[in-house]
């Protein structure tokens, strides 16, 4: 509106495990479509040891196709010690050729944060992989890789399910009408980086006098 005023506020990059036990949703990350075949768009994938490999795509970026156009990204993943061994490798065309025989492996995560480790009982096991950048449309700079959690849900019944979390968010406290306020700025899905629209925002009085605990919500 004409002479609405503007302020700019600086927030500071924090990690998303930190956040979970207040924002559980956080743990949940971009869904991914799973398939135990090879996907056709993909040329070629590198040799797999598994029986069982799990074959799939995750599209990242946004519905405003002319802001930030949707990326597609395919993947695999193996058993390195072949079937029944457990799945240790993960290929993700980072470079989009659709071949994944130049893609580096993907180990699993050493030490993976408790939060991201899902406790639901249709879940038979899960591995998390080392964080991985998937790249994605950063305004006037291109491509630009935003780190994010690979993960593998292998469900009862033989099934599977496979996400990626954003390992960051973007946090601060800000003053409105000489009122303090606590803002986040964080992705369930991947729709970019956090100047997005489709970036989720929760902002919460910092005053606590009335003694309400804070929403585990944002939109």
């Amino acid at each position: 509106a004409a002479g609405a005023e503007e302020w700019t506020f600086a927030l500071e990059e924090v990690s998303v495990a930190g956040l979970i036990q207040e924002t559980p949703n956080l743990a949940l990350g971009q869904a991914a479509t799973c398939t135990r075949a090879p996907e056709p768009g993909v040329r070629a994938y590198p040799v797999l040891k598994s029986d069982k490999p799990v074959y799939g795509s995750a599209q990242f970026g946004s519905f405003f196709e002319k802001i930030n156009p949707a990326l597609q990204y395919h993947f695999v993943a193996d058993e390195s010690g072949g079937p029944g061994a457990g799945y240790d490798r993960l290929y993700v065309d980072l470079n989009g050729d659709k071949d994944l025989r130049n893609d580096v492996a993907v180990p699993p995560a050493k030490s993976p944060p408790p939060g991201l480790l899902l406790r639901y009982t249709s879940i038979a096991g899960q591995v998390l992989f080392e964080n991985v950048g998937i790249p994605l449309p950063f305004g006037s700079e291109g491509l630009r890789p935003l780190e994010v959690t690979p993960r593998l849900l292998a469900l009862k019944g033989g099934g599977a399910m496979f996400s990626f979390v954003p390992t960051k968010a973007r946090q601060g406290r800000i003053e409105i009408a000489g009122r303090p306020f606590d803002v986040l700025l964080a992705q369930t899905h991947v729709c970019g980086w956090f100047d997005h629209p489709e970036t989720g925002f929760r902002l919460t009085p910092a005053d606590t006098r009335e003694g309400k605990a804070p929403s585990s919500g944002f939109g």
